[in-house]
């Protein structure tokens, strides 16, 4: 027997036993020894089990005690390598992420750490380029309901409320509306109204002292303190034009339509002092009221 290879087995004294049973337990502590490699199809232990070098079991292995592989590190998970042989890893070389999705981060002592892009829990406040809503209608508007999960919204109009007379709103079946008012409005409108007050309305007056023809411009006064004198009417424009005329002084003031054209049937129309009147284009002539 080599010295220091004996595993703790106890060889019978020379009279305790036959040589040939002497030699039998030095043959088994020379195959056991603290350098040899032994193969068991089944290995029980009831106490603890430290191995230094390689233990191959074909069978089973029970250790009743602690089993210690001084070949691993401390504190890591156990793997088998490709010849089968236990062997210390990290965590980190079995759990892979996915792009965009899950992070695993290395934490150097054998485990790892877990993340996503960016924090998904309820307070949390994610951004994204866009998001699918599957349970959505495609080509809607979408709320909250009652239990603040996001719905379609079937019927806009539910959600717009016209005012009578005034805006109409009307549900175009796609989940879109469309708003009206009663009758056109926009400046090359001619809309038709009961009664129109206009608390704004100003026209614009002038004061005219002598011989004058209208071009522009809704009242005219005619100052007529220093004589009698005409003020030409413009032609007439077919458009309803109406001008405020009144006399201011002593003296007459005459309305002088264009050219052939005629002012109640007559070639002119007098105004005397403190007379006014309202002209209308009549498109055939001017008319006074």
């Amino acid at each position: 027997m080599v010295k220091g290879r004996n595993p703790g087995i106890k060889v019978p004294g020379l009279h305790e036993a036959h040589p040939s049973v002497r030699k039998a337990f030095q043959q088994i502590i020379t195959k056991l020894g603290q350098k040899s490699s032994p193969v068991f199809d089944n290995l029980i232990i009831g106490g603890d089990l430290t191995v230094g070098g390689e233990l191959l079991v074909t069978g089973g292995l029970t250790v009743g005690g602690d089993l210690t592989l001084s070949g691993l590190t401390a504190s890591r998970l156990v793997a088998t390598d490709a010849t089968k042989t236990l062997e210390s890893t990290d965590a980190v070389s079995w759990i892979d992420g996915t792009d965009n999705q899950i992070i695993v981060t290395d934490d150097t002592d054998g485990t790892v750490t877990l993340s996503t892009p960016q924090d998904i829990h309820t307070g949390a406040s994610p951004e994204f380029v866009a998001a699918t809503l599957s349970g959505l209608t495609a080509s809607r508007l979408m709320y909250g309901d009652g239990s603040k999960l996001t719905a379609s919204v079937a019927d806009l109009k539910a959600w717009i409320a016209g005012t009578t007379n005034r805006i109409t709103v009307t549900d175009d079946g796609d989940g879109s509306v469309t708003l009206s008012t009663p009758q056109d409005t926009h400046t090359g409108a001619s809309p038709t109204f009961n009664v129109l007050t206009l608390t704004g309305l100003q026209v614009e007056a002038t004061v005219v002292t002598g011989a004058a023809s209208i071009t522009t411009g809704t009242a005219f006064e005619g100052d007529t303190t220093s004589g009698d004198y005409s003020l030409g009417l413009p032609a007439l424009a077919g458009a309803g034009r109406v001008l405020l005329i009144c006399c201011s002084g002593a003296n007459t003031l005459t309305l002088d339509p264009d050219g052939a054209e005629t002012i109640n049937g007559d070639t002119t129309f007098d105004l005397i002092a403190d007379e006014s009147l309202i002209v209308v284009d009549f498109s055939t002539e001017w008319r006074v009221f």
